[in-house]
């Protein structure tokens, strides 16, 4: 079968690889649909490696993708069910033709319906969770640092949880633009703006209830402690870039945490024995009508181009949201 992978800094190649043997509990998965997540970019395809650690991983890094059951060894997933898949630790990456997997790792999908569309459910029950975790939004002031898909879908949740002010903040006006679209009451970008200042004026002085850093930079970080209220609570989610080898925290810094007895809520679903359990809600809840994730489609292109979409994906150009691939 043919796989993808990373052969140099920023570059993809298609090789042939053996078909993966179909284990018990098992099942086979053809895969359709393949999507780029910002993590992909922090984690294997923005760095350079040392060279000697070139290829990567077989069909690394991607890790959201859905396809149909070709064969099952599981009496819970049988031939032509359409799924959402999990990789597994330690086997093959995503952008691969074939894939097997435990039941843990997938989620069914409803028959009929666009496979790009609920593939989305994958990205978009990661904030699921994020919000399962906070006990309620109403009447709460919420402070969402980037405005990518992950804070988007913040953004298009919280609003519809109840939350008094929903605040987007990021540094691309298209983006701020969507972020309207998706329910926000107020979009700051905060390059050309006095952030605290305007976050100030909009809590009448309280600051946010709630802020969630979504986006995952030590400015984003750094941003949330001028952002938050006294006993307020810190969502952690966007993903630090690896190998900074840079404090995100000095003493001073965990002291006002503490002394301000901020909550602190971090969000990491995929590491759980089931990493799909927050999927099949996200599906449910897609499939009544609460909220339809496949708003963040906003690219449609071919596997073979994956190198011009990875490109494209990373340079933010062309209002891109997500990228799905088929």
């Amino acid at each position: 079968m043919k796989a993808a992978r990373i052969i140099s800094p920023k570059q993809f190649e298609f090789v042939d690889v053996d078909m993966p043997v179909l284990g018990n509990q098992e099942c086979l998965i053809q895969l359709k649909r393949w999507s780029i997540c910002g993590t992909d970019m922090r984690a294997d395809y923005s760095p350079t490696f040392d060279e000697k650690e070139y290829p990567l991983g077989i069909g690394d890094p991607c890790h959201e993708m859905a396809g149909v059951v070709v064969e099952s060894n599981v009496d819970t997933l049988k031939t032509d069910d359409l799924v959402i898949v999990f990789p597994r630790k330690g086997g093959h990456g995503g952008f691969v033709e074939y894939i097997t997997a435990y039941p843990s790792h997938v989620a069914k999908i409803p028959s009929g319906g666009d496979l790009a569309e609920w593939l989305m459910c994958q990205p978009a029950a990661t904030v699921l969770e994020g919000c399962k975790k906070i006990n309620s939004f109403l009447g709460k002031k919420v402070v969402i640092l980037g405005q990518g898909p992950i804070g988007l879908c913040f953004t298009a949740m919280i609003s519809k949880l109840g939350a008094l002010k929903v605040v987007a903040v990021d540094s691309i006006d298209y983006r701020l633009k969507y972020a309207k679209q998706f329910g926000a009451t107020n979009c700051i970008n905060y390059k050309e703006q006095e952030l605290k200042e305007i976050v100030r004026d909009i809590t009448d002085g309280n600051m946010a209830d709630i802020v969630i850093d979504a986006a995952g930079s030590i400015d984003s970080f750094q941003n949330s402690t001028e952002l938050i209220s006294r006993t307020g609570t810190l969502v952690l989610f966007g993903i630090q870039e690896w190998n900074q080898n840079k404090y995100l925290l000095d003493t001073d810094g965990l002291n006002y945490f503490i002394r301000n007895e901020i909550n602190i809520v971090s969000v990491g679903p995929a590491g759980r024995k089931d990493p799909m359990l927050h999927v099949r809600e996200m599906i449910s809840l897609k499939n009544r009508g609460w909220w339809d994730p496949s708003i963040l489609v906003t690219h449609d292109m071919f596997l073979t181009e994956i190198n011009e979409a990875f490109n494209l994906y990373e340079n933010q150009k062309d209002n891109v949201l997500k990228i799905v691939m088929k």
